[in-house]
């Protein structure tokens, strides 16, 4: 059996193995939460009905922090990440082994210029994948908040104070909105002021919206004024402001499919050679020489799809 099938199969074994750990683990900790929970009701509670976060020891809680770290390295928020770690693990595992087999068996690369391209490949896919479930989140919330600012208003107007309000809403909206005013809400009952929730949680959130939110909120407690009249024209102002963004992302439609036809293309000619004439690609393979070319045709593609990627999100950033 050869070296990278080897690193293959040892990788794969690796990722079931802590994939199967972590899922042991998550049920002994329901468990346990089921029977305190049985305990303080006086009857046994089914697992079903057992919250899904559940407690851990703060050994295993530092555990499982400490193996997100490499994957959310430089990652300014990741309050929208639901990916769990054991499947960032997994996801890890899965590319090194895909990056492997490319480098060693396509390319030909040395081990020690290999094992460095593995590592970041095992890196990069559950960090990207993270990523993307942070900006779906961010893109949810932002897409949610005018609605829920309207909810307030209406509150507000009927009478209710704000921080009943933000329960109210925390308990009727939708996620993620729904949760982080949960959180909000939880944080002022425990003593904290509503205005110190709210300030935290925008600069947990990361979004302007909010934290112009916050501001008004905490600036009308403290000084008084029409909040809900306030509020009202915050909403439409965010409203104008997602009109102008789908406007922007609208009229960059076209370099958008133009940059994924042209990335496309490079993959499409290849297999289309692959099928009529194998023998023409074969000096790509086995030549030193064509593996370069292979290697620097693909670091290209990578490094021109993610510059018109760049240039087409700080276009549409509104």
């Amino acid at each position: 059996m050869s070296l990278p099938l080897l690193v293959a199969v040892g990788l794969a074994i690796l990722g079931v193995v802590l994939v199967f750990t972590f899922i042991r683990l998550e049920r002994r900790d329901r468990g346990a939460l089921a029977k305190r929970i049985g305990k303080a009701i006086g009857a046994p509670a089914p697992i079903s009905l057992v919250a899904g976060k559940t407690k851990r020891s703060v050994a295993e809680n530092r555990i499982l922090a400490g193996l997100r770290v490499p994957f959310m390295i430089g990652m300014r928020r990741a309050w929208g990440v639901t990916l769990a770690t054991p499947w960032m693990c997994l996801l890890a595992l899965i590319g090194a082994g895909l990056a492997w087999q490319l480098l060693r068996d396509l390319l030909h690369v040395p081990i020690w210029a290999a094992l460095p391209g593995a590592a970041l490949l095992g890196l990069l896919m559950p960090r990207l994948l993270a990523m993307h479930q942070q900006n779906r989140a961010e893109k949810h919330f932002t897409e949610l908040f005018p609605d829920t600012i309207d909810m307030i208003v209406r509150m507000v107007r009927a009478g209710l104070p704000v921080a009943i309000a933000i329960r109210a809403v925390g308990e009727q909206g939708t996620p993620p909105v729904s949760d982080i005013f949960v959180s909000i809400a939880d944080r002022s009952e425990i003593g904290i002021p509503l205005e110190q929730a709210l300030s935290d949680t925008g600069e947990e959130l990361g979004l302007e919206d909010f934290r112009f939110f916050a501001v008004a909120v905490s600036l009308q407690r403290a000084t008084g004024g029409n909040l809900a009249r306030t509020l009202e024209t915050f909403g439409e102002i965010i409203r104008k402001r997602h009109v102008v963004r789908m406007k922007a992302i609208a009229a960059t439609a076209e370099v958008r499919m133009s940059a994924i036809i042209l990335g496309a293309i490079p993959f499409f000619v290849v297999t289309a050679l692959a099928f009529v004439n194998p023998e023409y690609l074969d000096p790509l393979l086995t030549d030193p020489r064509g593996n370069i070319v292979i290697g620097a045709a693909l670091l290209s593609l990578a490094m021109g799809g993610l510059s018109m990627r760049w240039l087409i999100r700080s276009g549409t950033r509104v």
